[in-house]
C-alpha cells in the first residue's frame, strides 16, 4: 500500500466499532481501487478474527496453562470442578465437539 494507506488503523478501528455495533462501516471511498482492495482485504481478516468464540477461558482455569504447569491446578479453584489437567483438556475437548469426545 502507498501513501493513501496513511489511515490503515482508523480503517481498522472503524471495522472494529462497526462489528460491534458501534458505529457505521469504514468509509473507504477516498481510495484507489488497488488500495481500496487491499483494505477490503485486510479489513475481511479483522472481521474473521475479531471478537471470534469461544474465547479464551481465565489463565488460572485455561487447560493448556494447566497441562504444561504454569497454573498449579491444587491451588486454583474453578466452581469446584477438577482441575486435572486430563480432566480439564477433555471436557474442553468435549465442549468444542458437542460432547463427541465425552
Amino acid at each position: 500500500m502507498d501513501d493513501q494507506n496513511d489511515h490503515t488503523e482508523d480503517f481498522v478501528e472503524a471495522q472494529l466499532r462497526y462489528l460491534r455495533g458501534e458505529g457505521p462501516p469504514p468509509d473507504l471511498g477516498a481510495l484507489t481501487d488497488a488500495v481500496r482492495s487491499e483494505v477490503v482485504e485486510l479489513l475481511d481478516l479483522v472481521e474473521a478474527l475479531a471478537d471470534s468464540e469461544p474465547t479464551s477461558p481465565p489463565f488460572a482455569v485455561d487447560p493448556l496453562a494447566i497441562r504444561l504447569g504454569l497454573v498449579d491446578a491444587s491451588t486454583s479453584v474453578s466452581n469446584e470442578r477438577s482441575l486435572d489437567p486430563i480432566t480439564v483438556s477433555s471436557e474442553e475437548l468435549a465442549f468444542r465437539f458437542g460432547g463427541a469426545a465425552s
